[in-house]
């Protein structure tokens, strides 16, 4: 049975993610400065590879991305793309209708936790973890994920007994917050995270095995996929495997584009909208669309003084929280990214009645971070903590499964980063932290959150009206700047 969670939509159970940026998937990072231990290539036919051989494992994983997803998908379609990925669990090729769940179960491998696969916007990933390096059981496992390319049969039978599975999936994750989910993303011009892969019933209902058929021949090629493996392995015994059990594939006709997304348009105005407590708790957001960099370059610096500023703007919204009744969280989350604009949004959870204050909090303490920026100490504090964080990683990464290896450099592949081993990570916050000042997270505030760009308000509440929530708003941004709140006691134990 699948499993709906965040964003993506799996066939059984999530192993682990990076939440994707809006604007989709980047290409394969560039080699240069990655971990030294990684190793990249193609096959002949244009599959990428990336190897991370693990001495101490005693295991080997494979991820096969395929960068397909719902973006892919029109109204008459919706949900196909999750519907393909279930199909290659039923028969393909070289496997009848349920024989590689025994092949895995004779190899000491669990359906679901080793054998399983994602559906995003941007991508679908299949994952295979062996337990073992046993050269029969690997050859195997790639007859398969070779199968997955080009290798689905898609038999009418197994298709309309399938559908009845995505169907059941798609309602056991439906939850009572999804319509003011879909209304309250759509006021704020964020669309990426509506277009889920679950499809509607109609669509879903009236696909036929041609539809789906013809989807994967389009969608499913080499040159759009990359295949991850990590474990104990051998990276030029392994490459000259992939290149005899998958190098066969190839794709028909030209290469697809994915389709882009429109360019969300700001209003002239600040926008209120109130919508029916339909979640617990109840959550407000306030959100700001901007113009976005003309120059995409990926800059490991900006990414870094980015990251910094999240932390101390999001300590100092942690604590208003904490110190008021009624506001459970407040977060600043990073912008959503589309080809020409960006869009950032605060968000206040709270209980009932607590909407306008939660979201007064917010504009408080963003305003005083913008005329005050942070202190010093605010600022050795968040490069110490991503600093503990890289330490953190040398002990997690040298204890790490290949499974977990893999699922991280998914992640790193989605966003088209480069893989650092924790030393190198540690000279990058070392490089940045040098110059660090609080004029430059300031900048850096100001362009994620600049006050002159109209706002959109949405309120989780009942017995206000959008004039009540623009007056409060109103009211807020001239108010006299509030102090911060302080960081809280430590605990103490009288034993």
């Amino acid at each position: 049975m699948g499993r709906f969670l965040g964003r993506f939509w799996a066939k059984c159970v999530f192993v682990g993610w990076i939440v994707l940026s809006a604007s989709g998937c980047a290409g394969p990072a560039s080699a240069q400065d990655e971990h030294p231990d990684l190793v990249r290539g193609k096959l002949s036919n244009g599959l990428a590879y990336v190897i991370l051989p693990m001495a101490e494992a005693d295991s080997v994983s494979f991820r096969l991305m395929v960068r397909v997803g719902s973006q892919a998908e029109d109204a008459e379609n919706r949900g196909i793309a999750h519907f393909v990925e279930h199909m290659a669990f039923r028969s393909t090729r070289n496997f009848a209708d349920g024989e590689i769940d025994k092949v895995m179960a004779r190899a000491g491998g669990t359906y679901g936790r080793d054998h399983n696969a994602f559906t995003g916007r941007w991508t679908t990933t299949y994952h295979l973890d062996l337990p073992s390096r046993e050269t029969a059981t690997i050859a195997r496992g790639l007859d398969w994920l070779r199968d997955v390319g080009d290798g689905q049969l898609f038999r009418p039978e197994e298709v309309n007994a399938e559908r009845g599975v995505v169907l059941a999936e798609r309602l056991d994750r439906l939850r009572s917050g999804d319509a003011t989910d879909e209304q309250e993303t759509s006021f704020h011009f964020r669309p990426e995270d509506s277009l889920t892969p679950a499809g509607s019933v109609a669509t879903l209902n009236a696909l036929t095995p041609e539809d789906l058929k013809a989807f994967h021949a389009k969608w499913y090629r080499p040159d759009r996929s990359v295949l991850i493996v990590t474990g104990d392995v051998d990276a030029t015994e392994m490459a000259a495997e992939l290149e005899r059990r998958l190098g066969g594939w190839a794709g028909a006709g030209a290469r697809p584009q994915m389709p882009t997304s429109p360019a969300p348009e700001p209003p002239d105005t600040a926008v209120a909208l109130v919508l029916t407590p339909g979640r617990l708790p109840a959550q407000s957001l306030a959100c700001r669309n901007t113009p976005s960099a003309e120059d995409d370059d990926y800059d490991p610096a900006d990414e870094l003084r980015e990251t910094l500023l999240l932390s101390i703007v999001n300590q100092r919204l942690s604590r208003a929280a904490a110190a008021t009744p009624g506001v459970y969280y407040l977060g600043l989350e990073g912008p959503a990214w589309y080809e020409t604009r960006q869009v950032t949004c605060v968000r206040a959870t709270h209980a009932p009645q607590k909407g306008l204050e939660g979201l007064g909090l917010a504009q408080a303490s963003l305003r005083s971070f913008a005329a005050e920026g942070p202190t010093r100490a605010e600022i050795d504090a968040a490069v110490a903590s991503q600093r503990a964080l890289a330490r953190g990683a040398r002990t997690s990464y040298a204890n790490a499964t290949s499974a977990e290896m893999a699922d991280e450099l998914v992640g790193y592949e989605e966003y088209g980063r480069p893989f650092l081993a924790p030393h190198q990570t540690m000279r990058q916050i070392s490089r940045v932290a040098s110059s660090l000042n609080a004029d430059d997270l300031v900048a850096a505030f100001e362009a994620l959150w600049p006050d002159a760009t109209p706002p959109t308000l949405s309120i989780e509440d009942d017995g206000v009206t959008p004039p009540v929530v623009l007056a409060s708003w109103r009211a807020g941004a001239v108010a006299p700047l509030a102090a911060s709140f302080p960081p809280p006691e430590p605990l103490t134990f009288d034993f």
